[in-house]
């Protein structure tokens, strides 16, 4: 009534199931594991924990998935390098309450171990790269890709922090009884 839907193509459960569309019957494909896909990330159904996917970029050729700014190699590695440790950095991965920190630190460590792999797999891509071989420049580069994954993995838990709720006693109540509609 609302106007959603399922995409039964893309829909995944952990139970047996089945829905209704457009008068038909059909059950939903089950997954074996108990790691659920959810855009790009995992979520274990036994600890609710939230991993990154890294399927999509480790299924395929690594060089297919690297394009390569020609005009200004150096400049290019700097950004790509970025770019790799960005991509899966994201606050619900990184979330010590939602996730055990065994967990949170295995995730940092393979955020930065598969944008190590890209870099290598843009590197070899790269006949331009390979003509420049400017070590200095590449180890300038990893040095810059680091810090900058300390940076945004600093500003990710942080805005965690900042983003909590905190009420006293009061304002519980008087957003309680403004949940259910009665006025405290």
């Amino acid at each position: 009534p609302y106007g959603g839907g399922v995409n039964y193509l893309k829909t995944r459960v952990n139970f047996d199931t089945a829905i209704e569309i457009e008068g038909a019957r059909l059950r939903l494909q089950k997954i074996d594991s108990t790691r659920m896909p959810w855009c790009g990330f995992f979520v274990d159904t036994v600890t609710m924990e939230v991993t990154p996917s890294f399927d999509r970029v480790m299924g395929n050729h690594l060089r297919c998935s690297t394009s390569i700014d020609c005009s200004h190699i150096g400049f290019a590695l700097r950004r790509v390098m970025k770019t790799f440790v960005r991509m899966k950095c994201h606050a619900i991965v990184l979330d010590s309450v939602l996730n055990l920190y065994n967990t949170v630190f295995k995730t940092v460590y393979e955020i930065f171990l598969v944008a190590a792999i890209r870099t290598h797999a843009f590197i070899l891509n790269s006949k331009y790269f390979r003509a420049y071989n400017n070590t200095n420049h590449l180890f300038q580069c990893i040095i810059e890709a680091v810090l900058f994954g300390a940076r945004l993995i600093h500003s990710r838990t942080a805005m965690k922090k900042s983003r909590r709720l905190n009420l006293g006693q009061d304002d519980q109540k008087t957003a309680q009884g403004s949940l259910l509609g009665h006025q405290v």
